[in-house]
């Protein structure tokens, strides 16, 4: 069964370097991971960033001269309005991260979409390694409408013109929390393999695709309300299934055997020994 199960790079490896950066995804890829779990957002020249926030993050990077970026500061360093090169001036992962403190520090930075994606076909073909699945989490709320990204037609447009030209529409799934924004995409090509995230406790399953106009190619609840009724339904509606972020060994295994086939984990070179007990 273990073959069967694929471990996603979360961010690509945020429990050992800094998130979103090209040198995690390279580990995740080392580390024999299936999949990378990777964030998109909208910078202010149209282009998608690899970033989990719209924002210069205060935990992960700095200004540009080195200065640490204060909490009350952050949400004005949108990168909504930035073009993607004052972005990538803002260096990432150069001290500490509190939650992860094994996470290795070095001086790295958000790449683009297609940054990323030119450099793991180097990376993979340099060292001889298959190319991972994309699982690639569109940023998007109600609440950032207009102000850290566009409106969902325009930023589902955007992102479906800039996914297409990557070529990588074969190897990779498509996520996020905005059922907007799925439907969206939905519209435009019904092809794309399109996931529901979720943690939402108070709302089955049903409910929550019950807020899609379609069924989706997968479901990605987290892992603290997955139970045997999520598996039940999406084995017998032929979904996906992924467990997001399961960071403990007890846990993964546990979810393995319930028949969960993706996990989306913080430490990828743990979890690929995991699955192995499975």
């Amino acid at each position: 069964m273990s073959s069967l199960i694929r471990i996603h790079g979360h961010r690509g490896s945020r429990g050992v370097l800094p998130e979103n950066t090209l040198e995690s995804f390279a580990f995740s890829i080392e580390s024999g991971a299936e999949a990378i779990e990777l964030d998109v957002v909208m910078s202010g020249d149209g282009q998608l960033v690899v970033s989990h926030d719209p924002f210069i993050h205060h935990e992960i990077c700095t200004h540009p001269d080195g200065r640490r970026i204060s909490e009350e500061e952050e949400k004005n360093l949108n990168i909504f309005k930035m073009s993607a090169g004052e972005v990538k001036n803002f260096p990432c992962g150069t001290f500490a991260h509190f939650r992860f403190p094994e996470q290795n520090i070095l001086k790295s930075h958000k790449p683009t979409l297609s940054e990323l994606c030119r450099f793991v076909r180097g990376f993979c073909a340099q060292n001889n390694f298959q190319i991972p699945l994309f699982n690639i989490e569109i940023k998007s709320s109600t609440e950032w409408d207009g102000v850290f990204h566009p409106y969902p037609a325009e930023y589902a447009r955007s992102f479906y013109t800039q996914f297409c030209a990557i070529n990588f529409v074969e190897n990779a799934w498509i996520q996020s929390f905005d059922g907007r924004i799925l439907n969206e995409l939905n519209a435009l090509d019904s092809s794309l393999r399109l996931i529901y995230l979720s943690d939402d406790s108070e709302k089955t399953i049903d409910e929550k695709l019950n807020e899609l106009d379609f069924l989706p190619f997968g479901y990605s609840p987290s892992w603290r309300i997955l139970n045997e009724e999520v598996v039940s339904f999406c084995k017998n509606n032929k979904l996906e299934l992924l467990a997001w972020t399961v960071n403990e060994k007890q846990e993964a295994e546990r979810l393995m055997r319930m028949g969960v086939k993706n996990i989306i984990t913080d430490y990828p070179h743990l979890a690929v020994e995991w699955k192995k007990n499975i």
